[in-house]
């Protein structure tokens, strides 16, 4: 599928927040930010709430060649150097996994109806690509040793306050980050993710939370809107070592964890032995054994201490 520039977000299917963002030669900071904005209100073509939902999992938008001449998306393209969008969002398994934007420069030929239709046919394997990724993260070692870094953004976005702890959380999400030391640094020095999280809290007024792999282990991010009688609310970010109870739900959806191994595993980090395991499930002890084996291949782990020792 040829194009000029991609931006992709895998997202936490349980909490819906970004857990990880790659791009190359895609929208700045400030316009993704706006599209974020502009796309919960609806009033934007293809918004990826729709297309997570189906039926159709692909979106275009070409300015010039489209009904929406207004669209805050179109113009905020067009001034950006690119002639078309397309929209895939990954879906597995009925989970929201994640969303791909590639676009083209105004100098190349815009997406076709051609094009739409092999996105959709690809648009399975993507998603599945994505889970896969994520999957093999699961049983990674956690190294962190920092107390919670938290920070409050402002309604207009700039960090009013943070904790001395958050430039080293952040340096885990992105390795080139302010030293923390001078005045409170502006909101351009959070990653992608974090901004990500802070608009979800935002929009929905709700606690917002994302799982996030890093070299050093798994990472929780909290987004909590402050109680302000305003349009736009300040949110607190919370970034944290990720426990085995808040990590489990999304990890059990990646790795294709069913609701029967679900069960085992939690019995297991009990402490409870496989006979006290197949009794508490009332199914035989051959039965919890070949649960057992799924769980430690779509682990990758060898045997049931590897398990509870990574878990």
């Amino acid at each position: 599928m040829p194009h000029d520039g991609y931006m992709l977000t895998a997202v936490d299917p349980v909490g819906m927040g970004g857990c990880f963002f790659a791009e190359r030669t895609g929208f700045s900071p400030d316009f993704r930010n706006r599209l974020e904005e502009v796309d919960a209100l609806g009033t934007e073509p293809h918004p990826f709430s729709r297309l997570l939902r189906g039926p159709t999992r692909v979106g275009v938008l070409s300015p010039g060649r489209h009904t929406h001449p207004d669209s805050v998306r179109a113009l905020g393209m067009t001034a950006e150097g690119f002639g078309s969008e397309m929209r895939i969002a990954l879906v597995g398994a009925g989970h929201p996994l994640g969303a791909l934007v590639l676009v083209r420069r105004q100098d190349v030929r815009p997406f076709t109806a051609a094009d739409t239709a092999r996105a959709e046919a690809l648009s399975g394997a993507l998603a599945a690509a994505v889970r896969e990724f994520l999957a093999h993260q699961a049983l990674r070692p956690q190294r962190i040793a920092l107390p919670p870094g938290v920070a409050i953004i402002g309604p207009d976005d700039t960090v009013r306050s943070v904790t001395p702890s958050l430039w080293d959380w952040l340096r885990l999400l992105r390795p080139v980050v302010p030293n923390g030391r001078g005045p409170v640094e502006g909101a351009e020095h959070l990653t992608d993710i974090t901004r990500h999280i802070v608009l979800l809290a935002r929009r929905t007024r709700e606690p917002a939370m994302s799982r996030v792999p890093t070299p050093d282990g798994w990472v929780v991010l909290h987004g909590q809107p402050l109680n302000e009688a305003k349009a736009a609310a300040s949110v607190v970010i919370t970034l944290q070592q990720a426990t085995t109870a808040t990590l489990l739900p999304a990890l059990s959806i990646w790795c294709g964890i069913t609701p029967r191994e679900r069960d085992v595993m939690d019995l297991l980090l009990e402490g409870l032995p496989t006979k006290r395991v197949a009794t508490r499930l009332d199914v035989s002890v051959h039965t919890v054994n070949d649960h057992l084996k799924a769980i430690y291949r779509k682990l990758g782990a060898s045997g049931r201490d590897e398990l509870l020792a990574n878990l």
